[in-house]
């Protein structure tokens, strides 16, 4: 005869029911009835074909078989029992070490300052992370998240939104001091401009610009190519050329008056800056405390706010 019973709660109840003394205290360890602590023992008894307690209207004994299986189970089962509450307790205090790849410029500026309070609500975490331009491969590289613009989630990745990326060309007052301001993106070529060579083709990127329905491609004409956005800002900043830079990338430095945006109405296709991360069932707790956090943080803060008064409106002539 088949027994149906499940080894694990079976198990659980039968170790329980040693510790506890009888069924009902065992139950109330439980959290369920006496009498099915009493039915996943017999169950298990049935399933084994031995007996394993003796029992009595006042006690349980158990039998030899019921001495053998105790010192084979209780062991494992409570280094599983225990292990299980400390990752239960993790959804509250999680810990462990973070590995996270984040684009440079971005990390620098605007993840980077919200890392403290982070580590302060966080105290059994520790952050691995990877400052880097390039498009990482989640599980086969090792890291937990990502943050960047671009990458594609697929059923494998998921991705929560923290900023868009509005790109538009710019430049410094002293570059642009006696040279004629570019009115189209076709007088871009009569123009320095520092180009962001790529990272992993080695090739300077092409200006594609967007208004309304039109759409251009611009090949910049330049003497300066960098792999870095931040030595492009600052470039731009002490007046070498024009640039093609995000508006979160240098709000410090339109506010300041040091750089000012160009063509109106004309910026890059819109991008999102997003935290990514491997879909599965169960998400970690160190991964989903910092998902929820970065997302809070972003959404708390007036980065998009004081992005909002440099963006071009839609359709702006």
């Amino acid at each position: 005869m088949v027994v149906n019973v499940d080894i694990n709660r079976a198990i659980e109840a039968f170790v329980q029911t040693v510790e506890s003394g009888n069924f009902a205290r065992a139950a109330v360890q439980l959290g369920v009835t006496a009498a099915a602590v009493s039915k996943q023992i017999a169950a298990l008894e049935a399933h084994l074909g031995v007996r394993l307690f003796q029992r009595t209207t006042r006690s349980l004994q158990l039998t030899e078989s019921g001495e053998r299986l105790l010192r084979e189970v209780r062991e494992p089962w409570t280094r599983m029992r225990d292990a299980l509450a400390r990752l239960r307790q993790t959804e509250d205090e999680p810990e462990g070490t973070l590995r996270v790849s984040v684009g440079t410029a971005f990390g620098l500026q605007h993840v980077l300052p919200l890392l403290p309070a982070f580590l302060e609500r966080y105290p059994r975490l520790k952050l691995d992370w990877s400052f880097e331009n390039r498009r990482v491969n989640l599980v086969q590289e090792g890291f937990d998240a990502a943050i960047g613009a671009g990458l594609d989630p697929d059923s494998r990745v998921v991705a929560r939104a923290l900023c868009p990326v509005d790109a538009v060309i710019c430049g410094a007052p002293g570059y642009l001091a006696g040279r004629e301001r570019p009115q189209t993106p076709a007088d871009l070529q009569q123009h320095d401009c520092i180009l962001l060579r790529s990272a992993t083709t080695g090739r300077a990127r092409d200006w594609i610009l967007e208004r309304a329905d039109e759409r251009v491609v611009v090949p910049p004409r330049g003497r300066l190519y960098f792999t870095e956005l931040d030595a492009i800002r600052e470039a731009v900043r002490q007046g070498m050329g024009l640039g093609l830079l995000g508006l979160h990338h240098m709000l410090d430095e339109l506010e300041a008056g040091e750089i000012e945006p160009l063509l109106p109405g004309w910026q890059a296709p819109r991008l999102w800056i997003s935290v990514y991360f491997a879909s599965r069932e169960w998400l970690e707790p160190k991964v989903r405390v910092f998902v929820d956090y970065l997302v809070a943080a972003f959404a708390d803060s007036n980065l998009q706010q004081r992005m909002a008064q440099w963006r071009w409106s839609e359709g702006s002539p």
